[in-house]
């Protein structure tokens, strides 16, 4: 029903998922709902932005991966899915960031994490107890000696709706809170 890319547009993952929300409220009558469900979204987006700004990752790189940690290398998310939308909307600058139309990810190594001294990581998906992450070699990373890393529980992250960016976006909150500034 509609058209979805992953080609680079002024608009993100989160400007779509509103736009087919209103467009399906209109076609049911149900813009109050919509409107309720779109503002719990554009609180927690601003919620997530004053903890981002209070923590000093504006400005600063910010890299959505999720972890191959057996083979100590880092997935990269197009631009256009929801949570590197999400995490864009924070402030932070993507020091990989993914424009291409025609894929949806990219492999990094963990040389790429090396050469990055002042990044802040979010990892999709709860890999905290993997040996990767009890490694000496994450341990004299510079994002660990930091402490400017945390885990996303969620296991969508690619793409979604206005309730499902609302939930990823809290969990990025709450992460990003129990980091060190």
């Amino acid at each position: 029903i509609y058209r979805v890319s992953m080609a680079p547009a002024a608009k993100d993952a989160i400007d779509a998922a509103d736009a087919m929300l209103r467009h399906l409220a209109g076609l049911t009558g149900r813009q109050a709902q919509a409107d309720a469900v779109l503002k719990h979204l554009y609180d927690a987006i601003g919620e997530g932005q004053r903890v981002a700004q209070n923590l000093g990752v504006v400005g600063h790189p910010l890299a959505v991966l999720y972890p191959l940690s057996i083979q100590g290398r880092f997935i990269v998310s197009n631009e256009q899915t929801l949570v590197v939308s999400l995490a864009n909307r924070l402030g932070g600058t993507n020091p990989w960031p993914l424009r291409e139309a025609r894929n949806l990810h990219r492999r990094i190594d963990v040389q790429a994490l090396a050469a990055e001294d002042d990044l802040y990581v979010l990892f999709i998906g709860n890999f905290k107890e993997t040996a990767l992450f009890k490694s000496p070699l994450w341990q004299a990373l510079p994002v660990a000696r930091h402490g400017q890393y945390g885990f996303l529980e969620t296991p969508y992250w690619s793409f979604g709706g206005a309730e499902t960016a609302t939930v990823i976006m809290q969990e990025i909150t709450d992460v990003l809170s129990g980091m060190k500034r």
